[in-house]
């Protein structure tokens, strides 16, 4: 528990490089849905199917799985799905429905450095929750240093009179998901102890895309009619819901055998493998010195985070 193993290590990194991957597909994919930057019940609604696919896909190989361990099924009982299906409600339902709805309304590069505030949340959180995971004077110089890398990154986005603006409807919603970031993922170590991580993910991606439907169905059909007419929509949609499920999976699993605050500052990774994609695949995106001084500010973190 006090360090990563290279097999852990290989899957979060991966999984956060899947992550990473969604933003330039939802760069490319967006302007061929024709949904506006400010179409929040588009968002929604676009969400909502990601999710519900990528829970109905995994939902699919869990059962086919349960028939070589029956026995699994037993635990899941009523106290089970009260818990996951909350956690559902504030992973994938209220999470995203307030960055869908506060990203609207702010710059994107100030976005990312508000959400990147969920790695230094976690290690809070879990300096708080467990006793064996605590904040040293190294770890947090370590989150520090990831944080002001995932600053340098956004440098350039970072200027103009909305810099210093904060609005509840945005800038307040933003920092409300990486708060939300912090607590589902402590959440899902907590059920990680009891429950399988798979079936964690299936049922709280359902119930809560279920909701994120609801909220968007105004533009459902819409959105539905534009993606099965581009055949480039159909395979980002698969792709995506991909990442979703197995992503998660990966990550509560890693989270039932690792320390939260070790996790945390890789999760800094997430943005910068968003901006080496975005430059390789999103026309008039290029590289710069920011995202290499980032990248070091990023290693550095990790390493100090690993210090005990």
């Amino acid at each position: 528990m006090g360090s990563l193993s290279p097999i852990s290590l290989f899957l979060l990194i991966s999984c956060l490089f899947m992550w990473g991957s969604a933003y330039p597909y939802l760069k490319l994919t967006m302007p061929l849905l024709g949904i506006a930057p400010d179409d929040v019940q588009g968002k929604f609604a676009f969400a909502g199917i990601r999710f519900m696919l990528g829970a109905s896909g995994l939902g699919i190989a869990y059962l086919i799985s349960l028939r070589k361990n029956p026995e699994l099924i037993k635990s899941f009982d009523s106290k089970f799905f009260s818990q996951v299906i909350l956690l559902g409600l504030l992973q994938t339902t209220l999470l995203y429905a307030a960055f869908y709805t506060g990203v609207a309304r702010v710059m994107g590069a100030k976005a990312a450095v508000i959400g990147g505030m969920g790695s230094i949340f976690l290690a809070i959180g879990a300096h708080i929750v467990h006793p064996d995971d605590k904040l040293t004077p190294t770890r947090i110089l370590g989150i520090s240093i990831g944080f002001l890398g995932l600053i340098i990154l956004n440098i350039g986005g970072l200027k103009g009179a909305q810099l210093w603006t904060f609005r509840l409807n945005g800038e307040g919603l933003l920092l409300v998901t990486a708060m939300l970031t912090a607590l589902t993922s402590l959440w899902a170590k907590k059920l990680g102890q009891s429950y399988d991580a798979v079936a964690i993910n299936v049922v709280q991606m359902f119930f809560g895309s279920a909701i994120l439907l609801m909220l968007g169905v105004g533009e459902l059909g819409s959105v539905l009619h534009r993606i099965f007419a581009h055949w480039q929509l159909v395979l980002a949609l698969c792709y995506l819901s991909a990442v979703s499920a197995v992503g998660f999976s990966i990550y509560y699993h890693l989270l039932q055998e690792n320390k939260a605050g070790i996790i945390a500052s890789y999760r800094f990774l997430i943005p910068f493998f968003g901006a080496v994609l975005s430059i390789c695949f999103v026309p008039g995106e290029s590289w710069s010195w920011q995202i290499a001084l980032a990248l070091s500010c990023i290693i550095a973190s990790i390493i100090l985070s690993r210090s005990k």
